[in-house]
């Protein structure tokens, strides 16, 4: 995309769109940091979920590339992919038309699996991409009611954490493809997880919002020096 394009689609977003303001990304980043890095400093990694683990692993390796005077822990990043080739297969073959989206509804873990084939080096692109098609369109249809849906029972908790997840597949897709219609969906889903974070006796995971900015912050830099 050229410069021209990109200034067409800022302007565009910024009329249709309220995104979350970078001063109040950088004030959350820069304290919610500091605080994990203290309590991996006082209580170490193993008190943390080996899921948790795997966004602390992210957060240590795109944390360095922002404008972050921090103390980033020096982790051997030697932590095992969570998902199995098996477990891959077996979550395509229950898929219905070979689809994680059906009439608003997810499969589970959806984010966790594409984000996995997204970073295999034997991913299958057309699946990957016509299913990333599908999603995009039902964040731009559903707004702030997309991704929330799926097909097991979720806790209210769990299922804003998976769109958590989601803000970093779209960040990923977008880098590796160069295009900006991802990165516009994870800008809007941001926003959308920061309100529900910040409402009154919200009781959300701090470490997913975390990593979901600094991925899209990391995400942007990226994008924007192309």
């Amino acid at each position: 995309m050229g410069l021209f394009q990109k200034l067409l689609l800022s302007i565009s977003n910024s009329l249709s769109e309220n995104y979350l303001q970078p001063r109040k990304i950088n004030i959350f980043i820069q304290k919610e940091s500091s605080a994990l890095f203290r309590q991996i400093e006082e209580k170490s990694m193993e008190v943390f979920s080996d899921a948790d683990k795997e966004k602390i692993f992210r957060i240590c390796r795109r944390l360095p590339k922002l404008e972050f005077v921090l103390p980033v822990p020096d982790l051997q990043d030697s932590f095992p992919a969570s998902i199995s080739p098996e477990e891959l297969t077996g979550w395509r073959e229950k898929l219905e038309d070979g689809y994680v989206i059906h009439k608003s509804i997810l499969k589970f873990q959806s984010a966790e699996m594409l984000f996995g084939m997204l970073e295999s080096p034997s991913t299958e692109s057309v699946f990957l991409a016509e299913n990333m098609e599908r999603l995009l369109r039902h964040v731009e249809v559903k707004r702030e009611k997309a991704l929330c849906q799926y097909s097991e029972p979720l806790s209210i908790t769990k299922s804003w954490e998976e769109r958590c997840t989601f803000v970093v597949l779209f960040c990923c897709y977008a880098n590796q493809k160069k295009d900006w219609r991802f990165l516009n969906a994870a800008l809007k889903l941001t926003g959308w997880l920061w309100k529900d974070f910040h409402r009154p006796f919200s009781n959300f995971s701090t470490l997913a919002l975390l990593n979901a900015l600094i991925e899209q912050e990391f995400t942007l830099r990226e994008m924007q020096s192309c």
